[in-house]
């Protein structure tokens, strides 16, 4: 199901991070940083803001009450277009897909979506702040577990990223199967040799038969 909220939006954002090398982590600082200034006593842990962004679980009720306090929320809009959008690849593809994202939530009313969309066009990052603030102060729902599009249960049960792991450039750990392979690809050839030579043989003895033919 389309739903605004934490989850769905974060993942967005992580999709257009030109560095795929930044983590989980890095984002959270990129968005919630004016709240880890003024709240140092507040450890961030790596395992719940995984939880946060798969979805599994609500954000901390203090940050929502945080940046739920107006001159706090100016605080948010600044570090979203200081801190996150510089390094967002494609803003305005990113925008959108937040706003269609927003457009097909059925459980937003009408109304709620028109105010939502009050900075769309001239502001995106009041936009971005508006939309979170809205997807993570709202009643919250568990995002089902088979949502990720990672294609290694081991890694979606670990930690979620908007890309896959690069593979390794060097190929380990096959010995066995490369040996039978290069096996198989002998025979093959060998195979394939010769039935090349018996198909010229044939056709050598077909021209001979039919020149002996053509002389008597």
């Amino acid at each position: 199901m389309n739903r605004i909220d934490f989850h769905s939006i974060a993942t967005t954002l992580l999709g257009g991070l030109i560095d795929a090398d930044y983590s989980q982590m890095d984002f959270i600082y990129m968005l919630f940083g004016s709240f880890a200034n003024d709240n140092v006593d507040f450890a961030f842990d790596n395992g719940l803001v995984c939880k946060w962004i798969k979805g599994q679980s609500r954000i901390s009720p203090k940050i929502i009450s945080y940046y739920n306090i107006e001159k706090n929320r100016d605080k948010f809009c600044k570090d979203i277009e200081s801190k996150l959008l510089p390094y967002i690849s494609d803003v305005s593809y990113a925008i959108s897909a937040i706003r269609d994202l927003m457009l097909c939530d059925i459980t937003t009313s009408d109304e709620k979506k028109d105010a939502l969309l009050t900075h769309f066009d001239h502001a995106p990052a009041h936009f971005i702040c508006d939309v979170l603030v809205y997807g993570f102060s709202r009643n919250f729902v568990k995002a089902r577990n088979k949502d990720s599009c990672s294609s290694s249960p081991r890694v979606d049960d670990v930690m979620y990223l908007p890309l896959l792991p690069k593979p390794t450039k060097y190929f380990t750990g096959r010995s066995n199967a490369l040996l039978e392979l290069h096996q198989l690809l002998y025979i093959s050839c060998t195979c394939l040799s010769a039935l090349w030579a018996i198909c010229f043989v044939s056709i050598g003895y077909k021209k001979s038969t039919q020149l002996s033919l053509t002389e008597n």
